[in-house]
Order: structure tokens, then C-alpha cells, then sequence
């Protein structure tokens, strides 16, 4: 009877690091997409036992997180919970309905320098419907202030569910819409600018995970609106709220945050397509080796067995 619970045993932790190994893969791998990218300026992927490394940015400039809190937030109430597909771990922050100046974010330990005139954001997040009293004033995603706006993905209020907004310039009138979303769908979204000098071309793409999206089925874009300079001639620097506004004290976001990155480029559709693709990746699908690990397992398990 021993020898059979432990031949079970074994092969249970077989199987199980075989699966770990594929479960992870789809958000680990655009992560490593974003990280093979010699351009890449931040990303933050929330993983780990501890801030150390769950606030730690993926990127090599070390432009990491810290916990920040406005009015009565507290910032050990910032949660990190089950990420896109029940794995991983996605970021939480803490919010109060009532008000926006109270909660607990994250927020980079100093400045960012944009010293780009073009990027990428991506973001693999999911919005918590909107709880009464109406909030008209938004929660950030991921938010900066050069001396213009740059809030790169804003949630605002939209009826039960909610909008995804973006922000380039000095007037929030410069808002336009990314995505109206159903409370609690996982989205990859990817926003891409470019400043020439006079006029900033912003485009968005959104895919639905929830849904199944095996390309981006909602995008837009615009040339004319956004007149703001957030690079602000290669001098433009700023602190960045991840889940809150970019000084970390008010605006907290309603949802969860699984992996967000900045890329010094605007990517190309098929390189957006070839991370969505490895975002669409079926989690229950072992990779070739965890089929030799599950294979050696079954071996394992009769071959005890008939030691008995």
C-alpha cells in the first residue's frame, strides 16, 4: 500500500510541474517578447513571493515599483490575485468607490525620461464594472505628466460597465475612446504614438481574451485630435502611475493589471499579432517536453505497481 501512494505521489508531481510548465506559458511568453525587444522601457508582469521582484521592472533600467497611497488607502490593502486564465498573478489595487483621493497604488521609485518620440503600451488587464456614486473623474491604468498629459489608458464610467480612454495633450477634451468594456472580460489592449513635431498619431488596438479574440476586432485612430507634446523635445520626464495617477496618490483603478509594458518603437501589426498569438495559446495544452514528462509518469506508476 506504501508503495503504491507514493508511485501515485510521484506521478501527481509529474504532472504537475508538467502542466505548471504550459498553464503560465501564454502571458510568460509575450513577456519575453516585450523583454527581447531592445527598445523596451518598463514592464511589470507581477509575479513573485514578495515586492522584490513582484514590483520589480522586467526591463534593464530598473525602473521599479513602490507602493503609494492618497487620503485614508492603505497600502498593504494592494492585492496581488490570480492573473488571465486563473495563473500568474495580476496586480489589484485598492479603491474606494466614494472617492477617488482614497486607495493604494503603485508607482515608480522616481522619473521615467521619455526620450522617444514613438512608443508602444501594452496592457493585459481586466475592469471591474462601476459602482454608484458615478465617478466622472476616470482611474488610470497607466498615467504620466510631462508638463503635458500622458494618460495612456484611462478607465471612466459608462453606464453598468465602463470606457478605456487615452489622453495626449493639455486638455482632457483630448480624450477619445479605446474600448467600451463588459465588466470583468480580460482585454490585451495596445496603444501606439508617434509625435512629429506638430501633431501626435495615436492607434489602438483591443483584443478580447475572454471572448476568444484571435486578432484585434476593435481599433482606432486618430491624427488630428491630440496636440500635446509629452516628449517635449527629448527633455520630457515623469513619474508613472501603474493602477493610479502618476504621483500614485488618487484615481485608483477598478480591476486588475496582469502584465503592462512601454516599448521605445510603434510595433508592427504582425509583431501585435504575433503577441496576441502567444496570449491565445490554450493553457491546457502541455509543450512537447511535459508530454515526456507525462508519459515517464504513467512508466513510473506501472512499473511500481508491479514491483508490489
Amino acid at each position: 500500500m506504501t508503495v503504491r501512494v507514493r508511485a501515485g505521489a510521484v506521478a501527481l508531481a509529474i504532472l504537475a510541474i508538467g502542466v505548471a510548465q504550459r498553464v503560465d506559458a501564454a502571458v510568460a511568453d509575450l513577456e519575453a517578447m516585450q523583454q527581447a525587444n531592445a527598445n523596451l522601457l518598463f514592464q511589470y508582469g507581477f509575479e513573485g513571493a514578495d515586492d522584490s521582484t513582484r514590483l520589480a521592472d522586467g526591463s534593464a533600467n530598473s525602473y521599479d515599483l513602490m507602493r503609494a497611497a492618497g487620503g485614508s488607502g492603505d497600502v498593504n490593502n494592494i492585492q496581488f490575485v490570480p492573473g488571465w486564465g486563473g495563473v500568474g498573478q495580476a496586480y489589484q489595487p485598492e479603491i474606494d468607490v466614494a472617492s477617488r483621493s482614497n486607495g493604494a497604488g503603485l508607482v515608480t521609485t522616481g522619473a521615467v525620461p521619455f526620450a522617444s518620440s514613438s512608443f508602444t503600451v501594452e496592457a493585459v488587464l481586466q475592469a471591474d464594472a462601476y459602482s454608484s456614486p458615478p465617478d466622472s473623474n476616470g482611474r488610470y491604468v497607466l498615467a504620466a505628466r510631462t508638463g503635458q498629459r500622458m494618460y495612456m489608458l484611462r478607465a471612466y464610467e459608462n453606464g453598468d460597465d465602463g470606457e478605456l480612454t487615452t489622453t495626449f495633450g493639455d486638455s482632457n477634451g483630448d480624450r477619445e475612446t479605446v474600448i467600451n468594456y463588459d465588466a470583468g472580460d480580460w482585454l490585451y489592449v495596445v496603444l501606439t504614438a508617434s509625435w512629429n513635431g506638430a501633431t501626435t498619431d495615436v492607434t489602438w488596438n483591443v483584443a478580447n481574451l475572454t471572448d476568444g479574440d484571435v486578432s484585434f476586432t476593435t481599433s482606432g485612430t486618430d491624427t488630428g485630435l491630440f496636440g500635446g507634446d509629452w516628449y517635449d523635445g527629448g527633455a520630457g520626464s515623469s513619474a508613472v502611475g501603474v493602477g493610479a495617477f502618476s504621483n500614485g496618490t488618487q484615481e485608483f483603478f477598478h480591476g486588475r493589471i496582469d502584465s503592462v509594458a512601454l516599448t521605445n518603437e510603434v510595433l508592427s501589426a504582425n509583431d501585435m499579432q504575433g503577441r496576441l498569438d502567444a496570449l491565445n495559446r490554450p493553457a491546457q495544452v502541455p509543450e512537447p517536453a511535459t508530454c515526456g514528462l507525462l508519459a515517464a509518469a504513467a512508466g513510473l506508476t506501472l512499473a511500481l505497481r508491479r514491483r508490489q
